[in-house]
């Protein structure tokens, strides 16, 4: 997800959760986060969630 910096209690809150997060990255437009939410919480957070298509393709395991 892509959280903006003027929705800084929203990061806040994801902390709150004690939802793992995996990666946590300051980027110019905001913070880039991937997290596994638990379902419940999914619509709170679901206007900065990213489509799969615009992240990173994961990464083969060899």
């Amino acid at each position: 997800m892509l959280l903006p910096y003027d929705e800084g209690a929203r990061l806040a809150e994801l902390y709150a959760l004690g939802a793992p997060i995996q990666e946590r990255v300051d980027q110019p437009d905001g913070v880039f986060v991937r997290a596994h939410l638990p379902r419940r919480e999914l619509p709170r957070f679901a206007p900065y969630l990213l489509a799969e298509a615009r992240e990173q393709p994961a990464r083969s395991a060899k």
